[in-house]
């Protein structure tokens, strides 16, 4: 959620320099943004993506690490992890960084 506000604010503060100084919408401009959003909090999502899903042993017991009022291993953390975050450290950790690798490779030139 935090790169798709950075965006927004970015693309709000773009439109309205554009109409001051009557400029052209440059797509280069726009596809530079998203590249240093996503290049620039890719380390924090992941970070909290794999907090999410780390557990720390309190008390005999194995807790969420984010939030040690839930309790790790539980059928609620097992659905959780499976439908919500891992997906999301699937699409972070392999699809975005291997379709700008891709993209890069095909622009080269």
């Amino acid at each position: 959620m935090i790169p798709f506000a950075y965006f927004i604010i970015f693309l709000i503060g773009y439109i309205i320099f554009i109409k001051i100084n009557n400029n052209k919408l440059r797509i280069e401009y726009l596809i530079t943004s998203i590249l240093y959003i996503i290049l620039s909090t890719h380390p924090n999502i992941i970070s909290i993506l794999l907090e999410i899903i780390s557990c720390r042993f309190i008390a005999n017991e194995y807790y969420i690490k984010t939030n040690v009022s839930y309790k790790c291993y539980t059928e609620d953390f097992n659905i959780f992890s499976l439908i919500i975050v891992f997906p999301f450290i699937l699409i972070w950790v392999v699809l975005i960084p291997g379709i700008l690798i891709i993209k890069l490779v095909l622009n080269k030139n």
